[in-house]
């Protein structure tokens, strides 16, 4: 499977080609085997963080890791988030695990984007968890934003 980098960079030239617009043509108009395929290479790179961090944020809701364990997985106004919900998690399946994990990718102006969704579930209950993964400058996975209801 060739490099996300390298299938992006080539259908983006390809679309700029195309439309002879440049800089101004957005990825929401391509389409074909090479946007197929950065896509589905982009939910297999995204895949395995989701996991981690969905998992890291269970603990920290039932108090099986702190806080601060987060920080290095996502920006510091989302571990708020997350530790806000700590004070409200009383009813949070205790010993929850990452379960129907669905992944999205979104191509938009601003990039490629994996939209995840999942169930964090426990001892007969179930909580939703949402997040958003971008490509950064670096093409470096960052979590960008993060919701459990």
């Amino acid at each position: 499977m060739r490099a996300l980098t390298a299938v992006l960079a080539e259908q983006r030239g390809s679309l700029e080609e195309r439309s002879g617009v440049g800089d101004s043509a957005t990825p929401d108009a391509a389409s074909g085997p090479g946007w197929d395929a950065a896509l589905e290479a982009a939910c297999a790179q995204v895949g395995p963080l989701a996991v981690g961090l969905l998992t890291a944020v269970a603990e920290v809701l039932d108090r099986r890791r702190p806080p601060a364990h987060l920080m290095r997985l996502c920006p510091a106004p989302l571990v708020e988030r997350v530790r806000a919900g700590v004070a409200r998690s009383r009813e949070f399946p205790q010993g929850a695990r990452v379960r129907g994990l669905r992944l999205c990718p979104v191509v938009g102006a601003s990039g490629v984007a994996v939209e995840v969704a999942a169930a964090l579930c426990g001892q007969g209950r179930a909580r939703a968890a949402a997040a958003r993964f971008e490509l950064d400058a670096t093409r470096t996975w960052r979590v960008t934003e993060l919701a459990v209801l």
